[in-house]
């Protein structure tokens, strides 16, 4: 079957519009979730070293108590006593160890959801029918972030990636046919394995193997 590349076929010209629609939309709602991310990220970054300051601080005021306490006067004695000193210590304790840990996940889990938005924008950013330079790798790891969730209780990502020349493409289409081979391939796994991205360069032209 031969195709004509100058005339295009209208179902493939309603085809383009509605993924040029379907960029633009993304990437809207890619940009608006961004924005709000940006803040959250930033605010439990800013959280994680507080909950690291609390606990240095606190780790110096035990300390400081257990030495001067045999000293104490009576009325310390009894602010102690009113705290529940020392019984009161292992709860917390496990209240900072948890504030600690509950903010660095949250922030892991923002930071995530961060590379997830980043995967669509760059998936989206692109006008459908326009080629353009474009790094393979790149297309790879928007595709390999957007399918993550694919991936992730079926097998481990393996990379061999060599340096490769920038080709001329379609961005979006290539990422997607990408998307479609990986996640065949995890799916086609019948237990936990290994999927092997592969790429080299052959002159000037560029060979993936997945």
């Amino acid at each position: 079957m031969t195709l004509s590349l100058d005339k295009p076929a209208p179902d493939d010209l309603l085809h383009r519009e509605r993924l040029a629609m379907m960029g633009e939309l993304a990437a809207g709602i890619a940009h608006e979730i961004n924005n709000p991310l940006a803040f959250i990220c930033s605010n439990l970054a800013t959280l994680e070293q507080y909950a690291r300051t609390v606990s240095g601080t606190f780790a110096q005021l035990e300390r400081y108590v257990a030495a001067t306490r045999a000293d104490a006067s009576p009325a310390a004695q009894q602010l102690l006593a009113d705290l529940g000193y020392p019984d009161c210590l292992d709860d917390l304790h496990y209240i900072l160890a948890d504030l600690t840990d509950l903010t660095h996940e949250s922030l892991v889990g923002a930071r995530r959801a961060t590379e997830i938005i980043g995967g669509l924008k760059r998936f989206a950013r692109l006008d459908p029918a326009a080629a353009a330079e474009l790094d393979v790798h790149d297309v790879l790891e928007s595709a390999l972030t957007l399918v993550r969730n694919e991936l992730r209780y079926r097998c481990d990502v393996l990379k061999d990636y060599a340096e490769l020349p920038r080709i001329h493409g379609l961005a979006p289409q290539l990422s997607q046919v990408f998307m479609n081979l990986i996640v065949n391939a995890a799916q086609s796994m019948t237990d936990r394995g290994t999927l092997t991205l592969t790429t080299r360069a052959h002159g000037d032209e560029v060979s993936v193997c997945i």
